[in-house]
Order: structure tokens, then sequence, then C-alpha cells
């Protein structure tokens, strides 16, 4: 797995843990994942429905976390659900890849609610498009620690407070 995917499989599950943890501050905010992560929070693993869990696939997913990139209320939230979502050209490419070529008559309400959202996106002008298209969002707020010198800062900062 590329640094790249690890950067992004990292945001989805800091985006997760932020979407708990803020459940209480905006419990005014409806969305489906939103709700969806505080309901598998409050389940044991087997009372998790399956049929539940296998509905949320790409499309689903990123129709939310969209959603969240755009309208949540924390701007921090926004930004986090933003390095939850891949670059701009591959993310399309990977809406495209999972619709088939279908014509968008015959594809899926929440398919074409994806569509409609993602032209809303790309023919406008916004932050969330800006960041997108920056080639560098994700490593301009992510913070690489393996090998980095900053690591070995924070561990020669970290060492000198306990020391």
């Amino acid at each position: 797995m590329s640094k790249e995917e690890q950067a992004l499989e990292c945001a989805v599950g800091l985006l997760f843990r932020v979407l708990l943890e803020n459940s209480d501050t905006n419990a005014s905010y409806k969305n489906r994942l939103c709700t969806y992560i505080r309901k598998l929070h409050s389940l044991k693993l087997e009372d998790v429905s399956l049929e539940d869990f296998i509905e949320w696939n790409d499309i689903e997913f990123y129709k939310e976390v969209l959603e969240i990139a755009q309208s949540y209320p924390d701007k921090n939230v926004r930004q986090i659900a933003t390095l939850a979502i891949p670059k701009l050209e591959p993310f399309l490419n990977l809406i495209h890849s999972l619709l088939d070529n279908k014509k968008f008559a015959e594809l899926s309400k929440p398919d074409q609610e994806l569509i409609l959202k993602n032209k809303k996106l790309i023919s406008g002008k916004s932050e969330l498009l800006a960041d997108l298209a920056n080639p560098n969002f994700l490593d301009d707020n992510i913070i690489p620690l393996d090998g980095s010198a900053y690591k070995e800062s924070l561990e020669t900062k970290r060492s000198n407070l306990l020391f």
C-alpha cells in the first residue's frame, strides 16, 4: 500500500473518530454516515446488521463524506472529511468506474444523487473543489511521521520534557 493510500485510510479513520466525538455537540446535524457511525458504536459486534453494513458501498460512503465536507457546522471536521476523499481526478475516475458507463436514467437514485453532487461541485467555485484539485492537499495537511525530521524533533522534545 502506498503512503498516499495509507494517509487516505488514516484520514477516514480520523473522520470516523471525530464524528463520534462530536456526535453530542452536533446532534442536530443530520447525515446518514454520522447516524450510522453512532449506531455502530452503540452496538455489540454480534448485533450489527450485515444487511445494513453491506449497504455502505463506495458510492454511498463518498456521497455522505462529500455532504460532510460541504456542510458540516465545524470547519475542522469539513477539512478532515475533505482529507478522506481521494484527490479530484482519481475520485472522479473511481466514481466513473463504479457506475459502469450506464446512462444517467439507468442509475439508482443514490448514484444519480452522487453524480449531481459531483457535477455541482466541479462546475462551481468552492473551497472543497480547490482542496480536492490541489495535488498537495493531503501532504499539506497530514504530517508523515515515519522517518521524518518532524517525528525526530517531536521525540526529542518529548524526551526533554520527560527528563
